[in-house]
């Protein structure tokens, strides 16, 4: 009775590590077609250290724990209107909602506060990656690159500018609103043609713990492929998963649940057989 017991306690351990409380950002509470991230700078008029006004905010959404939030959102500077599409959103939770981008944004970030200020960036559903330019520019990556990052300060969320670090005197820098300070300890690629399930784990164990993520059109980082004439390059994706920092969430296969219960069978089995034999 005592391996039985350690058995099904194998099992149950198990099931809760694979079933470690995630959180999905599917937008299925999104109303709208499009996500911006837009501020008012005044900076011009009161100084470099004026108020900034978060005059369009982007999409978050709570996490699973309630303790924290996720931020979807284009990579933007002022006076940027880049932005992803939504297809469906009407906040209806019955609504397939699906986000995409087309060659009219520079890239894509994913942010964490409250609990997941840091997370574990986990898997996306890819349903469409045309990533092939046919515009005026000839793009030699036809993929999208993915990167996570970790102890930095995404300014894009807070409108802070480079002008406004006295320690920086880039002045090329001085209007954007960049992800900076942090150390990159993690990469993907995403083919052109590639549709389905990607799991960010498995291509790089670094995103079990960032802080920060962010995916673009390889050859444009951070910058419009359609100010370069590219504007048919098009990536749908949604069900983007995030965790607990530092947890791998690995689903267990049918397979090991077979096995195992299997196993509890034959335990109990063997000691019905040996109860008659000495009976």
């Amino acid at each position: 009775m005592k391996k039985n017991s350690i058995a099904i306690a194998f099992l149950l351990t198990t099931s809760s590590f694979a079933t470690q409380a995630t959180t999905t950002i599917d937008l299925q509470d999104f109303t709208g077609t499009l996500i911006d991230n837009k501020w008012q700078d005044f900076s011009a008029i009161f100084g470099p250290t004026a108020a900034r006004t978060h005059s369009s905010a982007p999409y978050s959404t709570a996490t699973t724990d309630g303790l924290g939030s996720v931020t979807l959102s284009p990579i933007v500077n002022f006076d940027d209107n880049s932005h992803i599409h939504v297809s469906g959103g009407d906040g209806d939770p019955a609504t397939a909602t699906t986000p995409f981008i087309h060659g009219d944004v520079g890239g894509v970030f994913i942010d964490g506060s409250g609990s997941h200020d840091t997370f574990s960036f986990q898997s996306m559903d890819i349903l469409h990656s045309a990533l092939q330019a046919d515009g005026a520019v000839t793009s030699v990556n036809s993929t999208i690159t993915v990167r996570g990052f970790l102890g930095g300060v995404n300014n894009m969320l807070t409108g802070i500018t480079e002008v406004d670090d006295l320690s920086t005197t880039d002045i090329d820098e001085s209007t954007h609103l960049l992800y900076k300070g942090g150390n990159q300890v993690a990469s993907a690629i995403i083919n052109n043609g590639f549709e389905g399930n990607f799991n960010f784990l498995t291509a790089d164990a670094g995103f079990a713990e960032v802080d920060y993520v962010e995916f673009f059109f390889t050859d444009f980082y951070r910058f419009k492929p359609s100010s370069m004439g590219e504007e048919n390059l098009d990536f749908q994706f949604d069900n983007i998963v995030i965790g607990e920092a530092g947890v791998s969430a690995v689903p267990v296969p049918a397979a090991v649940w077979l096995f195992g219960t299997g196993l509890v069978g034959l335990v109990s089995l063997g000691k019905r057989k040996q109860k008659v034999l000495t009976a």
